[in-house]
């Protein structure tokens, strides 16, 4: 009963840190979110304020130019180290890694990667393989900021089909397009908040892992005898 007491006093005030830390990291993507929102007033959206501004309309589908991939290599035979990342849709930025220079998908400027299954969307600036299958590699056209078209795909959320496809949703979207000039100033704002939010994410999900790890201790200590 003793160890009980104890163990119950530490996990309340464990999972109220717990609950904490997860509502902050919830509040740091709508943060990032809401700065997207911001910025792009006109981009999520709000069409008919973009013509008022003189600002060009078109679908996403006429904001790309046609784009040749390499080799898509299956994820069970991903590498845990190797000369060339691999670029997939899942969630991690690099998937793995891969050695022969053939199977290279070349990148000539910045493209977005998109995940026709998933919606990641990440922005590549090398050359990189492709992994498995399902991934949309955009190249914009020269009019058109690669990080003005990856900040209003992650804005512009197609209605999740589960693992079915979305870029034929996405391609179709309507997307107001301001002067390059007018992009970069943009793209830059958004890149200094997205940094301020990945480190408070990233400190969240250690504060996380640290909970966690010791909520683990305190069970290992209590069953060996070590609590008094």
């Amino acid at each position: 009963r003793h160890i009980v007491a104890i163990l119950d006093e530490a996990f309340e005030g464990l999972e109220t840190a717990e609950a904490n830390a997860e509502a902050n990291l919830a509040s740091a993507e709508e943060l990032f979110r809401s700065h997207l929102k911001v910025t792009f007033p006109n981009a999520l959206g709000a069409n008919e304020n973009a013509v008022k501004a003189g600002w060009e309309i078109r679908k996403l589908k006429d904001c790309i130019l046609p784009f040749a991939i390499g080799t898509k290599v299956p994820k069970k035979a991903y590498n845990a180290s190797g000369e060339f990342p691999i670029i997939s849709q899942e969630e991690e930025f690099i998937s793995g890694y891969w050695s022969k220079a053939e199977d290279l998908t070349k990148v000539d400027t910045c493209v977005v990667i998109y995940g026709d299954h998933t919606q990641v969307v990440k922005l590549v600036d090398f050359d990189f393989v492709a992994g498995a299958d399902g991934i949309k590699v955009l190249s914009p056209k020269p009019e058109i900021s690669p990080g003005f078209l990856f900040y209003f795909i992650i804005g512009n959320k197609v209605p999740s089909l589960g693992y079915a496809r979305h870029f034929r949703h996405l391609k179709e979207i309507m997307v107001p397009i301001p002067p390059l000039e007018e992009q970069c100033r943009s793209v830059a704002i958004l890149d200094n908040f997205r940094f301020q939010t990945d480190c408070l994410k990233k400190d969240m999900n250690h504060k996380l892992s640290q909970i966690r790890e010791l909520k683990q201790s305190l069970l290992q200590k209590a069953f060996a005898g070590e609590l008094t």
